[in-house]
C-alpha cells in the first residue's frame, strides 16, 4: 500500500508541476459547486472529484460555446485505498484548467457512462467561474 500512496503523490506532483509559475493553485471540489469563483487570466486551477472508473462512470466536461477557461491535458485518476484494479475501488479524478480570457462561464461536469447516450448523468456539478484581467 505504501508504494501506491507514494506513487499517487508523485503522479499528482508531476501533473501539477507546471502550475508553480502562475502563483498558488486553487482546487475546486464538490463543496464549491454553485458558488462563484474568481480567477485571473492565466491562472491555473484544478477540479478534484470522487470517481470510481471500475463502474464504467467517468467525469467529462460539457463543451461551452465561448469558454473562458480551457482544460489542460486529460484528467488523471488516482486510486484510493483499495488495491489497484480491484472492483469497486474508487479514488479521485483530477482535472487541470487554465483561465484564458476575461468573462464568465458555468463549468459543468457530468458523471456518466460514455456509451449510455440516452441516459441522464448520474451526477452533474456546476461551477460559476469569473475570469478577470490581471491587475
Amino acid at each position: 500500500m505504501k508504494t501506491i500512496s507514494l506513487l499517487s503523490i508523485a503522479l499528482i506532483a508531476v501533473l501539477f508541476s507546471g502550475c508553480a509559475t502562475t502563483g498558488s493553485v486553487k482546487t475546486l471540489t464538490p463543496f464549491n459547486t454553485d458558488r462563484q469563483v474568481t480567477f485571473a487570466v492565466g491562472q491555473v486551477f484544478t477540479v478534484e472529484l470522487p470517481a470510481n472508473p471500475t463502474t464504467g462512470f467517468r467525469w467529462a466536461c460539457r463543451a461551452e460555446a465561448e469558454p473562458v477557461v480551457e482544460q489542460v491535458g486529460e484528467p488523471v485518476f488516482v486510486n484510493g485505498s483499495a488495491p489497484v484494479g480491484s472492483m469497486g475501488g474508487g479514488g479521485m479524478d483530477y482535472f487541470k484548467f487554465r483561465a484564458t480570457k476575461a468573462g464568465q462561464q458555468t463549468l459543468k461536469l457530468d458523471y456518466a457512462r460514455p456509451w449510455e447516450r440516452d441516459v441522464a448523468p448520474a451526477q452533474t456539478l456546476s461551477y460559476e467561474l469569473v475570469v478577470v484581467d490581471k491587475p
